[in-house]
């Protein structure tokens, strides 16, 4: 049985385990293997994130991949998984963790997540 649990679940599970929105928005695409072939930067999500503020349950970092794999990683931990696009949302798996359907805004070089009114934001790294 697959577990549904919030972002704030998701970041504090990994934070743990590893030991607002703007008008702009991008609009989501579609990762599948068969458009990878694409350039990558034509994916805004695609690259390395880093939160912006070290929150109580630790940094928090993902990296999304074109083929729509993903890493969320933390101090000494990380996880593989995948994410996808849904309408206007992403849904993030994590191996061991998971499922989260999250609100989500790509503004040039900002990202923000938003789950159950809690919004966290990461920059991308260059």
């Amino acid at each position: 049985m697959k577990r549904i649990f919030t972002l704030t679940n998701l970041v504090l599970l990994v934070a743990v385990l590893l030991a607002g929105c703007t008008t702009e928005t991008t609009s989501p695409r579609s990762v599948t293997p068969e458009t990878t072939s694409e350039k990558v930067s034509e994916y805004p999500i695609v690259g390395r994130w880093i939160s912006e503020e070290k929150y109580d349950d630790g940094v928090g970092e993902f990296t999304f991949f074109a083929d729509g794999t993903m890493i969320a990683k933390g101090e000494n931990r990380s996880f593989n998984g995948t994410y996808s696009f849904e309408g206007n949302q992403m849904r993030l798996f994590l191996q061991k963790l998971g499922d989260a359907l999250v609100d989500y805004n790509i503004n040039g070089e900002n990202l923000a997540i938003t789950a159950d009114g809690e919004t966290r934001t990461f920059r991308k790294a260059k």
